[in-house]
C-alpha cells in the first residue's frame, strides 16, 4: 500500500511529492531530462513483464499490477537521488500523463526514493546499488503498456546526472523482448 498512497494521493497531479528541494514540475522536469548527462544505470528485471495479478475488487487500488525489481546504480561517483518518476509512453512520445486513469506516472521525491529502495539519505555508492525487489506498475485496463523510469541524482559539487529505462508491460504472459 505504500506506493498506492504516494503515487495516486501525493503525485496524482504529477507533480513532486515535496521533501528538501522542490522539485521541478512537468513539462520543465521531462525538457530537463533531455539536457543532463547519465551518471545513473537503472535496470528493469524483467524488461518484458507479463502475467499481471488481477483484476483486484477493490475500486481504490488498480485493477491489475505487473510485478518486476528495479535496480538504480551510480555509474563513476556517489550520487544522491533528488527525485524520480514514470513516464507514459503515448504511442509517439514520452509523456507525463494529466491524470492517472489508466496507469501510473508522475514525479516522486528523495524521501520516498530512501524508503521504496531502503536507501539512507538516498545515497548511491558505485558497486552498490539501490534495489527495489517489490516494484510494480499498476493500470485498470488489462492491455500491453510501458513506461520509462527517470531518476535524477546531484553529486558532492552539486552537478545533476540522470538514468533512465525503459519497462515494457504484456496483458498475457512476457513472450519474448522486441
Amino acid at each position: 500500500m505504500r506506493r498506492i498512497f504516494a503515487l495516486i494521493l501525493g503525485c496524482i497531479s504529477g507533480y513532486g511529492c515535496g521533501s528538501g528541494d522542490v522539485p521541478l514540475k512537468p513539462p520543465a522536469l521531462q525538457s530537463k531530462l533531455e539536457t543532463l548527462p547519465t551518471g545513473l544505470a537503472v535496470t528493469h528485471t524483467p524488461v518484458l513483464v507479463g502475467g499481471p495479478s488481477g483484476p483486484n475488487a477493490d475500486p481504490n487500488d488498480w485493477k491489475y499490477r505487473w510485478h518486476f525489481k528495479t535496480e538504480v546504480a551510480a555509474l563513476d561517483r556517489p550520487l544522491t537521488i533528488t527525485q524520480f518518476g514514470i513516464l507514459a509512453w503515448d504511442g509517439q512520445r514520452w509523456i507525463f500523463p494529466p491524470d492517472q486513469s489508466s496507469y501510473n506516472s508522475g514525479v516522486l521525491d528523495q524521501s520516498t526514493f530512501e524508503d521504496w529502495y531502503a536507501c539512507p539519505d538516498a545515497k548511491i555508492e558505485p558497486g552498490s546499488p539501490a534495489v527495489d525487489q517489490q516494484n510494480w506498475a499498476g493500470s485498470n485496463d488489462l492491455k500491453d503498456f510501458q513506461q520509462k523510469w527517470f531518476f535524477v541524482g546531484i553529486d558532492g559539487q552539486g552537478k545533476e546526472y540522470k538514468g533512465e529505462a525503459v519497462v515494457k508491460f504484456r496483458a498475457g504472459n512476457a513472450g519474448s523482448p522486441e
